[in-house]
């Protein structure tokens, strides 16, 4: 069965993830420096990447709404707007491929390794997409006229789930099992860590001022939260909320505060 491009599970996809926490990582909470828990890695992580592109024309969709049919299997995620305005790219997590669909249909189908993917892509300001590859502990970045790289996160198993393309040329990934939201700048990866054990990186969004945005699902308060925190999360502990907490370069910020911006659903 064919996946319409526009895709009510999106919505479903969105409805699950309630009740996550929603964070600010930002000049507030301290810079983002690399301290002894957050250094570059050593080695540079990216390295050319042969991708078969191919091109396509999609079949007109009229129902539920609008739109196109997507090739067979393709499990769709993470629509986003090209900077050009008025095409699209979006993860087909079921084909493990990144898809460019123009207004009139027309399909271009980069074919990646096996991978999952993930559930969130992004462009940079030079048009470079971003894609997450989150079982083979890498992103991946397209460049305009078809060229690709792979990047490697520094260690294994960290399972990078979205991608979000700073002003300055950086891209933040949040790792689903590595604890921490990554920062590939000049080629090296710096992890700072959430500060929460068990906690899972799901969305992550650059923020204009250097920092980050992101939200993460992850274990109750009650038995992680830090000495700081404790008084202020036992009740949304007590009534069995997932939280997570700000992180300065050295120390957790308190939770909640003006500074660290906690949201539940």
């Amino acid at each position: 069965m064919r996946s319409p491009l526009i895709d009510v599970r999106q919505l479903t996809k969105a409805a699950r993830l309630a009740g996550i926490a929603l964070l600010a990582v930002q000049s507030a909470c301290g810079s983002l420096s690399a301290t002894t828990a957050a250094t570059p890695s050593a080695a540079e992580a990216c390295h050319p990447l042969q991708v078969q592109a191919k091109s396509m024309t999609l079949d007109v969709s009229d129902t539920p709404t609008a739109g196109f049919h997507l090739p067979p299997g393709t499990q769709p995620v993470g629509i986003i707007r090209d900077k050009d305005g008025t095409s699209v790219w979006l993860l087909g997590t079921g084909t493990n491929s990144v898809l460019h669909v123009l207004p009139d249909g027309n399909l271009t189908r980069y074919q990646l390794q096996v991978s999952g993917l993930g559930l969130q892509l992004s462009q940079a300001p030079d048009g470079t997409v971003w894609a997450p590859e989150q079982f083979r502990d890498a992103i991946v970045a397209i460049a305009t006229d078809g060229t690709a790289r792979e990047c490697s996160l520094p260690a294994k198993s960290l399972e990078p789930y979205s991608t979000s393309a700073a002003a300055d040329g950086s891209v933040w990934v949040a790792e689903q099992r590595g604890g921490a939201i990554a920062r590939l700048d000049n080629g090296r990866f710096t992890q700072f860590p959430i500060g929460v054990s068990g906690a899972k990186g799901m969305e992550v969004l650059a923020a204009a001022d250097g920092g980050v945005w992101f939200t993460v699902d992850g274990r109750r308060r009650s038995d992680t939260s830090p000495p700081r925190a404790r008084s202020s999360a036992s009740t949304s502990a007590a009534r069995g909320r997932r939280s997570a907490c700000c992180r300065r370069p050295t120390t957790p910020c308190g939770w909640p505060t003006s500074k660290a911006t906690a949201s539940f659903a």
